[in-house]
Formats: C-alpha cells, structure tokens, sequence
C-alpha cells in the first residue's frame, strides 16, 4: 500500500497542478459539489500569487536557502509578482475576449 505521500505525487502531480496555477491557466472543475458536469475556471490574482510563493519555498527549501531569503525582500517580491501575474491576467483577458469578437 502506498502511504500518502506517494500517492498524491504519484496521481495527483501537485507540483504540476501548481506551476499551471501560477500560470494562470485554465482548469476544469465541476460546477458543484454533486455535479458531472465541468466547466473551465481560472485562478484569481491571489491563488496565483500563492502557487508562486508556495513554488518559491519549495524550492528555497530544496537549495537549502529557506532560512537564507530576507524577510524585509518578500514585500518587494510580492509585489514583483503581483505586478507579472497582473500582465499576465491582462494578456489572457485580451486574448480571450479577442476570440469572441
């Protein structure tokens, strides 16, 4: 029997799920609790910014580097990142709206 760990990693792909979160890509869902039916939903500005900085630990982590990144620069990246994942939310909108017309 494969205890957690190894079964989220091995079906779920979290890493994946949250890389395509950051990106801000589509994924589909179902529309309610007991509901097959699915539909496309995308993150908000928030959950993406947290896949990023969930991402960004684990990769600190990884390195080694947890403990090493300054509290006073995770302001400045929040920001850096709030700031590209608007650009990037602006782009998707105007491509999607652009396929409609």
């Amino acid at each position: 029997m494969l205890d957690i760990k190894d079964r989220i990693t091995g079906e779920a792909d979290p890493v994946g799920f949250l890389i395509k979160l950051a990106r801000g890509e589509g994924f589909r869902a179902a529309t309610s609790a007991n509901s097959p039916d699915t539909e496309i939903v995308y993150p908000t500005l928030d959950q993406r910014i947290k896949a990023q900085l969930v991402l960004e630990k684990r990769l600190f982590e990884k390195e080694g580097k947890a403990d090493e990144e300054p509290e006073q620069n995770m302001q400045a990246e929040i920001d850096r990142l709030r700031e590209k994942l608007a650009d990037d939310l602006a782009r998707l909108i105007n491509e999607i709206t652009s396929k409609r017309n």
